[in-house]
């Protein structure tokens, strides 16, 4: 599998499981007691403790595949740098990742 299709597939899974566990958090929230629609309390808790569970397995997936991407932002959010300055971070990882070497003026 193209490593893309995992990255998004990895993304699309975080967004499903954190709009799960949102929703069935606020509904546990406001229902003290009885069901909603045609759900139990229990089957909703139960529902918002998986999703919250592979959310955070995929979390730790996502941050491992795009480590690079977060170490260069982490980099410039603390660093002034010439190459940071004009805003080429995440072409210089693209760059890194494809086995491309950085020419001295190849940002511009």
């Amino acid at each position: 599998m193209d490593r893309n299709k995992i990255k998004a597939s990895v993304s699309t899974l975080l967004i499903i499981c954190g709009l799960m566990s949102i929703l069935t958090g606020t509904v546990l929230y406001f229902l003290n007691y009885g069901m909603w629609l045609c759900f139990t309390r229990k089957y909703l808790n139960n529902i918002h403790v998986i999703s919250g569970f592979i959310m955070g397995v995929t979390l730790i997936i996502h941050f491992g595949m795009n480590y690079q991407v977060y170490r260069a932002e982490l980099k410039a959010a603390l660093k002034k740098d010439e190459e940071v300055a004009r805003g080429n971070v995440y072409r210089q990882v693209k760059d890194k990742e494809r086995g491309m070497k950085k020419k001295k003026d190849s940002y511009d």
